[in-house]
């Protein structure tokens, strides 16, 4: 859970227009990958738009299926937590 503690919520704001995957994004809501990569590496990689177009940056990606089971773990040491806490 301590990883957890580390991430911050993070808004990103695209352009009116913008596209990906031919989807109007809009605002999206997520947590910043370098971030990320500090506490738990294993679900960050780069991202795929890299290869697709060529791209000399180091732009990454959270493969968000593998953070919730981490989430998952930590509610349920919050809850071990509190049930003890009512219990004194």
């Amino acid at each position: 859970m301590e990883e957890l503690t580390k991430l911050a919520k993070m808004e990103l704001k695209h352009k009116r227009g913008f596209t990906a995957c031919g989807k109007n994004l809009g605002v999206e809501i997520g947590v910043n990958a370098q971030e990320v990569e500090e506490v738990m590496p294993e679900i960050v990689t780069q991202a795929p738009i890299v290869n697709i177009h060529n791209l000399d940056t180091d732009y990454k990606t959270v493969h968000y299926d593998k953070l919730v089971p981490l989430l998952i773990e930590a509610i349920k040491e919050l809850k071990n937590e509190i049930e003890k806490l009512k219990k004194e």
